[in-house]
């Protein structure tokens, strides 16, 4: 789409959105509803959908499609729908008040609640492993008794099924243990029925499926005047309802084959609505509005209804990772996104989150399971708010003459034009420029990486698949051989891992790999830069595996490590190079390098390109200013390199905008 590229230099260069413009930017509308588009099309057929993006700057509301098939009715933005999975932040929350009243303990064993709810692991399953899904507790829908009842229904009947809260932990039992307690991840709804159990039994010493719901109002809907938020008592939905669909005959296992023989004659719609809360207690029976969930949604990212420290402990993402990225006490992380989605096979998918990077909440509100809204919110949000550049520039030694080149990245189009020598076609659409000497030749080579997918190309030499769409990548000489490595940073484990060498954990969400060899001995050290943050309050923290952790920098720094002088260094005659940890500030133009000076030397939007451009050793301070396509080097000289005329023609013509740095 070639309106991606505008939207990332609307979202790089800061200066652009503060006009005081309070609706989206064109481009982000025509993304919002090429999604849609395909979301409603006749690949998924989804009858309806709000989506509703805010940031500091802009906001928007996107409706389409269908609220009700039987009258015709549009979707509209007030509308009510089943949330799902969302219901778990809300059970989280109750849990994580009572551990801040004394109540409960995070490190409480099941056991001490009655007797464990005839769970044979009782005495080692804590409350902790029961909100982040590492209990091992199988999820009681699959259980051989809960399918066979639900076969024995015609589709119209399913949503209406009923269980009590033990009988569905009972179904769970009897599947036995995924694994022994702490020692994997699995999401699973069983959790959360035995947390609201947890919930009534510390609060009252019984499980009645009534106090959950209300602790539930009283604590957290009525502080917060979440008014149209419910958690409903029967199967009908209050306000106007969006009524939710389901094709029975595409449900099918793991093999393609249908779930219910019985149900294939169902090639239709059919109407899933009426939903009945009691097998969804503690974990997917709640009923909201977007308006609603937009507040809900800044309250639970910011711990606004707990306290400080459990805030913190709510948003540690681990010990495993999630198959979504990272999953928290009752929290999610996707691709930086943090909040919860939901989903109900007979009707309904939802997602809420909140972009810390960007101060941006992303809502995906649909009335069908055929589309994923926590997958749609994932793509509105790599395509609206690409992540910030990091300083590893598209400039390199092309030539082999020992200085650096200044270089640009094109995407769409996939043009690398490096200055004085020549332009060649590599990459493509959300290709991210990774240029290295990969064969130690002593050249640059022209290199991309493609996230959603893990693939390295390199040009001239091969093509393959190492990473995941969530890893960035960082390649560098980790075994000093000479060569550029392949390497990638999984954002939200903080796992580093080397092409053909080791894997390592160092960092977490929202840390930023800034690789260098930082002792002088030839070899890069993984190094992770934490700018500050309303979610992770730490202030420019770097952290260097094996040496040291120190603070530099403050919010909305860019880490810019590089050899910015010469160093001694008896035990290596050859060459004393060594990374100083740096920061660039935008919004001044400051340069500043740990244990040298500061100095300023740009200004707002420009990106920050050090590099060693006159072939002495330490890099030179540069910049790249986007809007005139100007380079500068402090103390040498400026020129133009590159072009950006303005956003719109530039959109309407190519949708081109130059990239000097990676992402």
């Amino acid at each position: 789409m070639i309106k991606t590229a505008v939207i990332i230099v609307l979202l790089l260069f800061p200066p652009l959105l503060s006009l005081g413009v309070t609706v989206p930017p064109p481009a982000v509308e025509l993304v919002v509803e090429e999604w849609l588009e395909f979301a409603l099309g006749p690949d998924f057929g989804v009858p309806g959908a709000i989506v509703h993006i805010a940031t500091p700057y802009w906001e928007g509301t996107w409706t389409a499609g269908t609220a009700d098939l039987a009258t015709g009715r549009p979707v509209i933005a007030s509308d009510t729908f089943r949330i799902a999975s969302i219901s778990k932040t809300f059970t989280a929350t109750v849990i994580l008040q009572l551990v801040d009243e004394g109540v409960l303990r995070l490190e409480d064993t099941l056991d001490r609640f009655g007797a464990g709810f005839g769970v044979p692991a009782a005495r080692r399953i804590t409350v902790r492993q029961l909100l982040n899904h590492t209990s091992g507790m199988a999820d009681w829908d699959t259980s051989t008794e809960a399918l066979s009842n639900l076969c024995a229904l015609s589709p119209s009947e399913v949503p209406l099924i009923g269980y009590t809260p033990r009988e569905m932990v009972d179904m769970s039992v009897s599947m036995g243990s995924l694994w022994p307690p702490g020692e994997g991840w699995q999401y699973s709804d069983t959790n959360y029925i035995l947390l609201g159990m947890v919930a009534e039994w510390a609060l009252q010493s019984a499980v009645t499926g009534t106090r959950l719901p209300r602790e539930i109002r009283e604590r957290i809907l009525a502080p917060l005047a979440l008014n149209h938020t419910i958690y409903p008592e029967d199967s009908s939905m209050p306000g106007n309802p969006v009524h939710g669909y389901w094709i029975p005959a595409d449900i099918t296992d793991d093999q393609g084959n249908p779930f219910c023989p019985s149900w294939g004659e169902y090639t239709g719609p059919v109407d899933g609505t009426a939903y009945n809360p009691s097998k969804e207690f503690g974990c997917g029976a709640m009923i909201s509005t977007l308006a609603d969930l937009k507040t809900w949604c800044t309250a639970l990212v910011h711990g606004t209804l707990i306290s400080e420290a459990s805030h913190r402990e709510q948003l540690q993402w681990g010990p495993y990772p999630a198959s979504s990225g990272g999953y928290g006490l009752g929290v999610m992380s996707v691709g930086g996104l943090i909040g919860h989605g939901g989903d109900f096979s007979t009707g309904y998918s939802s997602g809420m989150y909140y972009l810390p990077s960007r101060q941006a909440i992303i809502i995906v509100l649909l009335n069908s399971e055929a589309f994923n809204a926590t997958y749609l919110a994932a793509l509105l949000a790599e395509a609206i708010f690409p992540p910030s550049p990091q300083p590893r520039p598209a400039s390199g030694d092309y030539n082999g003459d020992g200085r650096s080149d200044p270089a640009i990245f094109r995407r769409p189009g996939g043009l690398w034009a490096v200055r004085e020598l020549g332009r060649t076609y590599f990459g493509g659409r959300q290709d991210i420029p990774v240029p290295g000497d990969y064969n130690g030749d002593g050249y640059t080579d022209v290199a991309v990486f493609r996230p959603m997918i893990g693939l390295w190309a390199i040009r001239g030499q091969t093509r393959f698949y190492f990473g995941n769409w969530q890893d960035t990548p960082v390649p560098g000489d980790y075994d000093g051989d000479g060569s550029c490595d392949i390497a990638v940073f999984h954002d939200v484990t903080g796992r580093w891992r080397v092409r053909s060498i080791t894997g390592f954990l160092l960092g977490t969400q929202f840390d930023q790999p800034v690789p260098g060899d930082f002792d002088g001995d030839g070899v890069v050290e993984a190094a992770v830069f934490r700018p500050s943050s309303v979610i992770n309050p730490s202030v420019g923290l770097w952290a260097i595996q094996g040496l040291t952790r120190f603070y530099f920098g403050t919010g909305g720094d860019i880490p810019v490590p590089a050899v910015y002088s010469w160093y001694s260094s008896p035990s290596r005659q050859t060459g004393p190079f060594k990374s100083e940890a740096a920061v660039f500030r935008p919004s001044s133009g400051l340069w500043a390098v740990r244990g040298g000076n500061r100095q300023y030397f740009g200004s707002s939007g420009d990106l920050p390109l050090p590099a060693d451009f006159n072939g002495n050793g330490p890099a030179e301070k540069a910049i790249y200013r986007p809007s005139a396509g100007l380079w500068a080097i402090r103390g040498y000289t400026r020129f133009y390199f590159g072009s950006y005329p303005d956003i719109m023609t530039r959109y309407q013509q190519s949708g081109s905008v130059d990239l000097p740095l990676t992402r």
